[in-house]
């Protein structure tokens, strides 16, 4: 029989330090787009964290993320490289969010190839954390990739990502939307932050939104790009359907990490 100081003992766990990555990781979903001081501090930290774990990838992506947030679009590109040639074990999570930053960077070779190392080891990924697929394979237009999640998702019959992916095919929609995205990816290249899709419903239809947060000027940029995807449709006789839909926000008013896709560690 163990005595009652011995029973204390072995319960006691020592408290996580705050440089440990699920607690910065779980501080970092938390975090508000438009707190910069906030995400100052955090980017403070992260740097304290790199002294004591140097080259550890899980962390540069964390500092990759906070430099989005706060606009650094340079600095999170050079990041993204330099990630790709660190690896190391990195835990599901924020291997998605690098994934995730890949979109916004538009960066496609990479995110297919990280994209893929998911696929394949797809049922033992919890659903929670499709979300940063499902924004790949409609970034660049995967079909794949998009089929094998709906398949995991929803019913063939019903649902509104399989009704998106009929509707596409329906229509021979699928080259549409990559001329679309090659035209906005390229309009937002010096201020996109983030890509996200999600869905609605507008009078009993289905409805793809595609929502880039930028730097700045999100108004100015939405109006662009809906004159440039009118004048392309117009070229090419293209319908514009009201079963999808682009959408601008300035990064500030970008939902939190752990209510947009990423859950906590």
């Amino acid at each position: 029989m163990l005595d009652e100081e011995e029973e204390l003992s072995l319960a006691y766990e020592p408290p996580l330090s705050p440089l440990d990555i699920s607690v910065l990781w779980n501080r970092l979903i938390r975090l508000e787009f438009s707190d910069k001081a906030s995400l100052l501090a955090f980017e403070q930290d992260l740097y304290r964290a790199f002294k004591v774990f140097p080259n550890n990838g899980a962390y540069s992506i964390l500092m990759l993320q906070i430099q989005l947030m706060l606009g650094n679009l340079e600095r999170a590109r050079s990041l993204a490289y330099r990630i790709w040639e660190q690896g190391g074990d990195i835990p599901s999570q924020i291997k998605l969010l690098y994934l995730q930053n890949l979109l916004s960077l538009n960066l496609p070779e990479m995110a297919q190839e990280l994209a893929y190392s998911f696929l394949q080891d797809i049922d033992n990924l919890p659903i929670e954390l499709y979300l940063p697929l499902l924004n790949y394979g409609f970034a660049f237009q995967d079909k794949d990739v998009l089929e094998i999640l709906a398949a995991r998702i929803e019913d063939k019959e019903e649902g509104p990502l399989w009704t998106i992916i009929d509707f596409c095919a329906q229509h021979n929609y699928w080259p549409v939307l990559k001329a679309f995205h090659k035209v906005i990816f390229q309009t937002l290249s010096l201020c996109l932050a983030d890509y996200r899709v999600f869905f609605d419903t507008v009078e009993e239809k289905t409805r793809l939104n595609f929502r880039f947060s930028v730097l700045k000027g999100a108004d100015d940029f939405e109006a662009k790009i809906h004159r440039l995807i009118m004048d392309f449709s117009q070229e090419h006789h293209l319908p514009i359907y009201d079963s999808i839909a682009f959408s601008l926000e300035d990064i500030t008013h970008h939902p939190r990490l752990d209510t947009a896709f990423l859950p906590a560690l």
